[in-house]
């Protein structure tokens, strides 16, 4: 396994209240990891936001001002991270890609209709599947990481990934009312 590769495997065993425990007792080494652990949802966040593909620099940017944020609020749970950066993202990058923001016309507790049947639609496979699409779809592993580590053949990843967007493209095809 490739040192990128095993820092990612490392950061998505390594829970998110551990890390920030570490970061507020001064570990600066666990910053590259809080990055690394949230880069590829802000990155998709701001890609829906403002409509760009290539939003490393301000995926980053956003991250370094998010670290400010959680080292300053000591109070701040991990379970309100998440939450707090798709805030941030929001009021950073407002309207974009003409969906509603979660901050402006939705509760925190209310998901968006596609986070709905995706998370149904995980929760129906078993946890191994699970975890290879985690992995592969959040913290962007390349395959051969993921089949080497999880004992999986090739195929029953592709397989896997395309049942799992097969079934949540059709869902998501079908009346709100129906399917959310």
């Amino acid at each position: 396994m490739e040192a990128g590769q095993k820092r990612t495997a490392t950061v998505g065993a390594e829970g998110l209240a551990a890390l920030l425990v570490r970061l507020r007792a001064g570990d600066k080494t666990r910053s590259e990891a809080l990055g690394l652990l949230l880069l590829p949802g802000v990155r998709l966040l701001i890609q829906r936001q403002t409509g760009r593909s290539n939003v490393d620099v301000e995926a980053r940017s956003l991250l370094d001002a998010a670290l400010v944020n959680i080292l300053g609020q000591p109070a701040l749970e991990a379970a309100a991270v998440p939450e707090m950066v798709r805030k941030m993202i929001h009021e950073t990058y407002p309207g974009g890609s003409g969906r509603k923001s979660q901050t402006a016309g939705t509760s925190a507790l209310e998901l968006p209709r596609g986070t709905k049947i995706a998370k149904r639609i995980l929760k129906r496979l078993p946890a191994l599947v699970q975890d290879a699409l985690r992995r592969s779809y959040v913290l962007g592993e390349q395959p051969e990481a993921i089949l080497a580590d999880l004992g999986l053949a090739a195929e029953d990843l592709r397989a896997a990934k395309s049942k799992a967007r097969a079934e949540f493209a059709s869902k998501m095809q079908k009346p709100a009312s129906g399917a959310a």
